[in-house]
């Protein structure tokens, strides 16, 4: 063990002496100067804070839902719903919508449907293969905001357990309201554009 150690905290410790001895690095020249107890608590609990707030993002994770699994859940959610419309009125089928298939992402949802007093209901649908419903998700600007002006009429359609061979799983459904009440948004994306 090397008697001399140099902290990213911003001091220096010289393990040689008894007791040891603790140096405040100052300035670009590395004048020593010895600080208090006191002050050296107060930056190793700044620099925990600051190590602490840096977050390794796995980002196969957050890719999945531009893979197979994304789109495979939303058919499952899609056929689902031409079942559950069809259960209440089997005239109203054509009303069920794959749009994010016909007319693309960048909706706010994926899939257009009724609830069984016949009133729209706008579907974003979150797949994951995990067992666990409540695995993290992501969701877009454009998802969030057009959560927020629908939080009576869209639901994310959580899928979970979702099998890829026999392209099933299980459905938790969430309303724009639970969502932001029972929800915490945590912002680990930003587009940096020039001023």
């Amino acid at each position: 063990m090397e008697p001399i150690s140099i902290y990213p905290e911003g001091f220096i410790v010289d393990k040689s002496k008894k007791p040891a001895i603790f140096y405040a690095i100052k300035g670009l020249d590395g004048n020593k100067e010895k600080i208090s107890k006191k002050e050296i608590e107060e930056r190793k609990k700044q620099a925990k804070k600051s190590h602490s707030s840096y977050k390794k993002i796995n980002w196969d994770f957050v890719n999945e839902r531009r893979t197979t699994i994304g789109v495979l859940g939303e058919e499952f959610v899609y056929k689902t719903e031409l079942d559950n419309v069809k259960n209440f009125d089997d005239t109203s089928v054509d009303r069920v919508l794959h749009l994010s298939i016909m007319q693309g992402d960048g909706l706010g949802y994926d899939i257009l449907s009724l609830d069984n007093k016949g009133n729209t209901i706008y579907i974003e649908v979150k797949t994951t293969s995990d067992s666990n419903p409540l695995t993290p998700f992501y969701m877009s600007t454009n998802e969030l905001d057009f959560f927020r002006d629908h939080d009576t009429d869209a639901f994310i359609y959580r899928v979970y357990d979702f099998n890829m061979d026999s392209k099933h799983g299980k459905i938790q459904i969430i309303s724009a309201h639970e969502l932001f009440s029972d929800y915490i948004f945590d912002p680990i994306n930003f587009m940096v554009k020039h001023k």
